[in-house]
């Protein structure tokens, strides 16, 4: 996934969904650091204090890690540490809580754009009633999962057609490739960037 200045820069605000240590976090915390705010997301919360440390180990103050997942609704799960999935609960005697947050709890900060790696969670993300809650999104960049989205009994195409209905336009690969036929989606096809429809 490469992420430049042609996409985020200046005083851009940036939402990394699932940032995990931090690895994108620090790039995009660069991009965006004459002014700009990055806001990380990942609902373990070793995985937000190693995003915040990391962005230190940077010299980069325009972090900010919130221990809490992202979806279209507020809800707590019991998840094994070894589960990265946050739609459904792990039975294991070593689960532990985790936070899930409706996106529209940040919305009014008003993120450009968004790198998404969410584990599956993108379809519920998505399926947030309230469209306008992505109105300040211009551009995103998705790890999408199939592999986690069908088990669940869903057709990754819904979760795509979901997406358009959030008022994008989806790319594969690259922002720069033709608009995305959602139906032509097979599950071996993993990253995709969505555009503004209107532009």
């Amino acid at each position: 996934m490469i992420i430049s200045n042609k996409v985020v820069g200046g005083d851009d605000v940036v939402f990394d969904l699932g940032s995990n240590s931090g690895a994108i976090s620090v790039v995009l915390a660069a991009l965006c650091r004459q002014g700009g705010h990055v806001h990380a997301f990942d609902p373990y919360p070793w995985n937000a204090c190693a995003t915040r440390y990391n962005c230190l180990l940077n010299g980069l103050d325009n972090v900010s890690a919130h221990a809490v997942g992202l979806s279209d609704r507020d809800y707590e799960i019991m998840v094994s540490p070894n589960d990265s999935r946050i739609f459904a609960e792990s039975g294991a005697d070593e689960a532990q809580k985790l936070l899930i947050h409706d996106f529209r709890r940040y919305s009014h900060l008003s993120p450009r754009f968004l790198k998404l790696d969410i584990e599956g969670s993108e379809h519920d993300l998505f399926l947030n009633k309230d469209k306008s809650v992505f109105s300040s999104v211009k551009c995103f960049v998705l790890e999408f999962h199939p592999f986690f989205i069908r088990p669940r009994g869903i057709d990754p195409k819904d979760s795509l057609r979901s997406i358009e209905e959030s008022g994008f336009s989806l790319h594969y690969h690259n922002p720069a490739a033709p608009r995305f036929n959602v139906e032509t989606h097979t599950d071996n096809l993993h990253l995709f960037w969505g555009l503004k429809a209107d532009g």
